[in-house]
């Protein structure tokens, strides 16, 4: 599923992580399922197709949560907070990104503060609030130089950059 995803061929890999959750529910390991459930967050939120993406991002938090899987909290809150801002919900949408820094800060992780605020900034630019939005972009640049792992501030940067390039153009 992951490497059709990663191949942009959707429709495979949603089908194979499907087919990854229904081994996975009769196993009675949830934690085998928080991959799945995130990996098809994802897809949906790529294509569009938010309330999907929503309701993947809430069955990923709710498990996440239950099996105290921080990094699959902090994402499954990025992935709800973008969702729903996408979906006119802005306000919930800040909430849930504003909990996701506050969980990657106790985690000490970069990498999820730098994707955190870039979300923030991403909301902003929404709002047309254009002046917080560069704050948020220049704090998760700054961030961004923190991450000690090379290959994961190579992605952070990449990502970063690119929503604050869509920002500079609204």
């Amino acid at each position: 599923g992951l490497i059709h995803s990663d191949k942009a061929l959707f429709t495979l890999a949603t089908q194979a992580l499907q087919q990854s959750i229904n081994i996975a529910i009769p196993l009675n390991k949830p934690k085998l399922l928080l991959g799945p459930y995130i990996a098809l967050t994802n897809i949906y939120h790529v294509t569009n197709a938010n309330e999907r993406a929503r309701f993947y991002a809430e069955k990923t938090l709710d498990l996440a949560r239950r099996a105290n899987h921080p990094i699959y909290q902090i994402t499954s809150l990025q992935m709800l907070g973008i969702t729903e801002a996408m979906l006119g919900n802005s306000g919930l949408g800040q909430h849930y990104i504003e909990q996701s820094i506050k969980l990657a800060n106790e985690q000490i992780s970069f990498y999820y503060l730098a994707q955190g605020f870039s979300y923030l900034g991403i909301i902003k630019t929404e709002q047309k609030i254009f002046k917080e939005a560069q704050q948020w972009f220049d704090k998760a640049m700054q961030t961004v130089s923190l991450i000690p792992d090379e290959n994961q501030q190579v992605y952070a940067r990449a990502f970063t950059a690119g929503y604050y390039a869509r920002s500079q153009a609204i």
